[in-house]
C-alpha cells in the first residue's frame, strides 16, 4: 500500500537561504502543510517516511564519522497531529525503518575494546512512537555488532556485520 502522502524539502518561507521546512502534500486531498520547526541546509537533511502514511522522518547532521561509519541524528513526525513525536534518535547505517507504531534504527552504541574512530558498535533498538518506550531488538557486545536492513510483514530482517575479533577491520556503512 502506498503512503497518500509525497514530502519534499522546501525553501524556508521566511526567506532565510540557510534553512529549509519539511512540506507534506496529501495526493488525494491535494492539501499541502509544512512539519516541524526549520531545518539547517548544511545539515544536509534527508526525508523518509513509512508506506502508510502515518509518519515521516528527517536525518539531519552533522553527520559524524566513526571510522567509516557515520552517526546523525532523526526526527519523527505524525501526520496525523503533524507533531513531533520522537527527537534526537542517534542512528547510524541507513534509513531507519517503520513498523506499525514503531521505527526501527541501528544505534550509535559504543564498545570502548573497539579499535576505530569513536568505538562505534551499532545495536538494533525499536522505539514506540505511541508510547515512547524503547526496546532493544539486538545489542552489540565486546566483539559483535548489527545493521538493520529491511521489514518483511512483521519480520526484521538484520545482519550480524562483527562475529569475533578477527573481524575488526573497519566496518563498511550502508
Amino acid at each position: 500500500q502506498a503512503t497518500p502522502f509525497t514530502f519534499k524539502l522546501v525553501a524556508d518561507p521566511d526567506g532565510s537561504p540557510d534553512m529549509s521546512v519539511i512540506q507534506a502534500t496529501n495526493t488525494q486531498s491535494g492539501e499541502t502543510f509544512t512539519l516541524g520547526e526549520k531545518i539547517q541546509n548544511q545539515l544536509n537533511p534527508v526525508l523518509f517516511s513509512d508506506t502508510v502514511g502515518k509518519y515521516v522522518g528527517v536525518i539531519t547532521g552533522p553527520a559524524e564519522e566513526r571510522g567509516q561509519l557515520t552517526a546523525r541524528s532523526a526526527a519523527v513526525f505524525t501526520l496525523e497531529t503533524r507533531e513531533k513525536v520522537a527527537d534526537s534518535i542517534c542512528t547510524t547505517g541507513g534509513l531507519p525503518l517503520f513498523w506499525n507504531s514503531f521505527i526501527i534504527y541501528d544505534t550509535c552504541d559504543s564498545q570502548a575494546n573497539r579499535p576505530w574512530k569513536g568505538n562505534l558498535a551499532p545495536s538494533i533498538q525499536a522505539s514506540d512512537l505511541e508510547t515512547g518506550a524503547n526496546t532493544f531488538v539486538v545489542a552489540s557486545s565486546p566483539t559483535e555488532q548489527y545493521r538493520s536492513i529491511r521489514v518483511d510483514g512483521d519480520t526484521l530482517v538484520f545482519e550480524k556485520i562483527l562475529n569475533s575479533q578477527e573481524d575488526w577491520s573497519e566496518p563498511e556503512s550502508s
